[in-house]
C-alpha cells in the first residue's frame, strides 16, 4: 500500500512541475500584463504586499499592474484543471515603450 500511494504522489509531482524553475516576468509601472491561461483561474495566491499590485482575474485572464517599485516576489495561480502555475514577478530595469508578446505557458 505504502508503494502505491509513494507511486501516485511521484507522478503527481513530476507532472505537475513541481521544482521546476518559475518563468519570470517583468513588469513597469506604466504597463498592464496579461496572462492568458488554457483554463480558467480558480485561486491566486502571493507573497508580496497587495499594496504592491492592481490583480484581476477574467475567466482564464490575469491582469497584473505594478503600483509602486517592488522587490522581486512570487505568485501562483491555480486553474479549474487543478493545474498550477508559478510566476516570479520582476520589477523591469528596461523601459519597454512598445508592446511586446511573450509565451510563457
Amino acid at each position: 500500500m505504502k508503494n502505491y500511494i509513494f507511486a501516485i504522489v511521484f507522478v503527481c509531482l513530476t507532472t505537475s512541475g513541481y521544482g521546476a524553475k518559475p518563468e519570470q516576468i517583468p513588469l513597469q509601472q506604466n504597463k498592464v500584463c496579461q496572462i492568458i491561461f488554457p483554463d480558467k483561474i480558480a485561486k491566486i495566491r502571493g507573497g508580496f504586499n497587495p499594496n504592491y499590485f492592481a490583480l484581476d482575474k477574467y475567466d482564464n485572464i490575469l491582469y497584473i499592474q505594478c503600483l509602486t517599485d517592488f522587490p522581486s516576489t512570487n505568485l501562483s495561480i491555480i486553474t479549474e484543471d487543478t493545474s498550477c502555475y508559478m510566476l516570479d514577478l520582476c520589477l523591469s530595469l528596461i523601459h519597454i515603450s512598445e508592446p511586446t508578446r511573450r509565451s510563457y505557458i
